[in-house]
């Protein structure tokens, strides 16, 4: 389920993945669910933004949570 999110002048991309995702390295995720706004660099205020649900740490396992070295 996606959720909204609307920005204030002046926020990126990886601004937005790091307060709403946890992470900016998954901006990848909102650039998906925001194809027509991909170009935008610095958004205006009031810009209303899909934010993808974030897949909660607890519903992994232990083993699923280290590396592949470390199974």
């Amino acid at each position: 389920m996606r959720s909204n999110f609307n920005t204030t002048q002046g926020l990126a991309w990886d601004q937005i993945a790091k307060e709403r995702l946890g992470t900016e390295f998954r901006m990848h995720e909102l650039l998906s669910a925001n194809w027509k706004s991909r170009g935008v660099l610095l958004f205006s205020g009031d810009i209303s933004v899909a934010v993808p649900e974030v897949a909660s740490q607890a519903t992994k396992s232990p083993a699923e949570s280290l590396p592949p070295w470390k199974r």
